[in-house]
């Protein structure tokens, strides 16, 4: 008979001196199913959210298992188990991986079926399956057992011809069987040189009906949308993208603009905070994002505007922008414009190292220039409230900077501060989403929040393009990878 083959994957098939993780639409070419690591111990696997979302995006039929650990309590481990899905438990059975002693208290099969219960009461109808080897099953499970445990599919490790079965399962045999750890990595789209392959006890028919399985035909897009697209003046080009990530759909707006055409402008130091949009017309600018973040009026880093030098500086790194749009990081004999940044996220090329959570997803803005510096990006993410998760987290605007083109990128502050606005045939608008607090008259329907300074331009020569969006006809697209995720993380088994 022939085999149907999928892969396990884990954190340790993703290598975290790189920006890419496992490319699920090459594995979809070679696997026909996956079954996902969900975390150990009190650990929720750190690229679990990545390898669960992208695998579904590959229309990848998906499993998952926990790594069970006798130092924690099994109900604590079924929780947090439970806790990493959010309403969305695959298609194919929940394991727990039974394979490994810590010498910890809560040991053996009776805390193993503590653990299976209360997660059967945790998700309901969801298949749970056990994954082991034989002789750690044979050592540690005693045949009075075998009745209780048989209701439980098996995922068997073995790494010879045909598998040993544990006497538990001699009348069923096993579901899904681990024949191999070095499948060969490429093949399957991992980092890592190897990778864990499985049979699965029948055909693909048979996967999808013994699973309900339905057939995705309109799967999730792999590439950003364009949405919009409007040429406001000559060089000032406006594009708004739909983007696709492991947490859920996001819109970012980008200005690309010609440093030719305009004149780089950094707000000065103000007695009251200011929305964004107010910032055009009282300093008779064209374009402003929101800045650095602040206390009151004070900002957390350094500042110039046009040499009148204000906040401090050694708390965060400032961009100097001279009067003909030089950009430096080097602090110039003569200050004319600077802005500081919470953080960076690309300096030369490379995406800088981001030790945020990647669950910290909200609105945000950010800007960057390409590497000869004629290239200015501005760029918004919309966003909701604190608690509805709206928008991107720092890793993915991060790529997608750099896939914009960005040679040096930074984030400016975010969350509620999130505001661009332009001035378009003499109104000042707002583009985008805003999620700040504040319901203001004059620009209804948009939440904003005042700001201690932000970064805009003038524009040099005004040529008005006649008005008019261009829409969604002759889509473009960008690919972009997300959610580069890199916790340190210990003592986590590697089978």
């Amino acid at each position: 008979m022939t085999y149907l083959i999928g892969t396990d994957v884990d954190l340790y098939n993703d290598n975290d001196e790189t920006v890419r993780q496992i490319d699920f639409s090459i594995m979809s070419q070679n696997a026909k199913f996956t079954i996902v690591r969900a975390g150990q111990n009190i650990w929720k696997d750190p690229d679990f959210l990545y390898n669960w979302s992208m695998s579904k995006r590959a229309n990848l039929p998906r499993g998952s298992y926990w790594f069970y650990d006798d130092r924690i309590d099994p109900k604590t481990q079924a929780e947090l188990y439970m806790s990493v899905f959010d309403g969305d438990f695959g298609e194919l059975p929940m394991f727990i991986d039974v394979e490994k002693d810590y010498g910890g208290q809560f040991k053996g099969w009776e805390n193993w079926k503590i653990f299976l219960e209360h997660l059967k009461i945790l998700v309901g109808n969801k298949e749970i399956g056990i994954y082991t080897n034989f002789y750690y099953w044979k050592d540690n499970v005693p045949s009075s057992e075998n009745i209780y445990f048989n209701q439980y599919p098996l995922w068997i490790a073995s790494y010879n011809p045909q598998p040993a079965i544990p006497d538990t399962w001699k009348d069923k045999g096993w579901l899904f069987w681990q024949y191999t750890d070095k499948g060969i990595g490429s093949l399957y789209g991992v980092e890592s040189s190897s990778v864990d392959l499985n049979y699965y006890n029948g055909d693909e028919i048979s996967l999808i009906k013994r699973f309900n399985i339905q057939i995705n035909i309109n799967p999730i897009p792999t590439e950003d949308l364009l949405l919009e697209e409007k040429q406001y003046y000559d060089g000032i080009n406006y594009k708004k993208y739909e983007t696709y990530t492991s947490y859920g759909k996001a819109t970012y707006h980008l200005m690309k603009v010609d440093s030719d055409k305009i004149e780089l402008y950094v707000s000065p130091q103000l007695q009251a905070r200011k929305y964004v949009p107010d910032y055009l017309d009282a300093f008779n600018i064209d374009f402003a994002i929101n800045g650095d973040g602040f206390i009151s009026t004070t900002i957390a880093g350094y500042a110039s505007s046009e040499g009148n030098v204000y906040g401090k500086f050694g708390i965060e790194e400032p961009v100097y922008i001279g009067k003909n749009n030089e950009l430096s990081l080097v602090r110039p004999s003569s200050i004319w414009n600077a802005i500081s940044h919470p953080n960076r996220l690309v300096i030369n090329g490379i995406i800088v190292p981001i030790n945020k959570a990647i669950d910290d997803i909200r609105a945000r803005t950010a800007w960057g220039y390409s590497e000869d510096g004629k290239t200015i990006f501005f760029f918004v993410v919309d966003g909701g409230d604190y608690y509805s998760k709206e928008g991107l987290n720092f890793q993915d605007v991060a790529k997608i900077m750099l896939k914009l083109g960005c040679y040096m990128a930074y984030m400016n502050d975010g969350g509620g501060s999130t505001t661009m606005a332009i001035r378009d045939n003499g109104i000042v608008k707002i583009i985008g989403k805003p999620s700040g607090e504040d319901d203001v008259i004059r620009y209804p329907g948009y939440k904003l929040r005042r700001v201690a300074n932000i970064l805009g331009f003038r524009i040099k020569n005004k040529t008005t393009i006649p008005p008019g969006t261009i829409p969604n006809n002759n889509i473009k697209k960008i690919t972009v990878e997300y959610s580069d995720n890199k916790y340190i993380t210990t003592n986590i088994s590697k089978r």
